[in-house]
């Protein structure tokens, strides 16, 4: 079980220092959600959105539990810059 937790922690999101890309804060929810718990595949449900900073980096942190399990995680986005046309 808890090498499940370090390899989520590990892979792309799964920590400040290795956010997922994302176009839109719009889209983070849905792509939360499908995100599968590591431990029962569950679905997971969001507690909390937040804004944070990491080395100076903007980023939206998902703070989420497993409606299965009840196991809690966060997933880490980095929104992408548009330039104006």
């Amino acid at each position: 079980m808890r090498d499940q937790e370090r390899l989520f922690a590990l892979s792309p999101g799964g920590d400040a220092a290795r956010p997922l890309k994302a176009a839109s804060a719009a889209v983070l929810e849905v792509r939360a959600r499908q995100t599968p718990c590591p431990l029962c595949a569950g679905e997971h449900e969001l507690l909390e959105h937040a804004a944070v900073t990491h080395e100076g980096v903007r980023l939206r942190k998902l703070s989420l539990r497993c409606r299965r399990c009840g196991s809690e995680r966060s997933l880490y986005f980095q929104l992408e810059e548009r330039l104006l046309s």
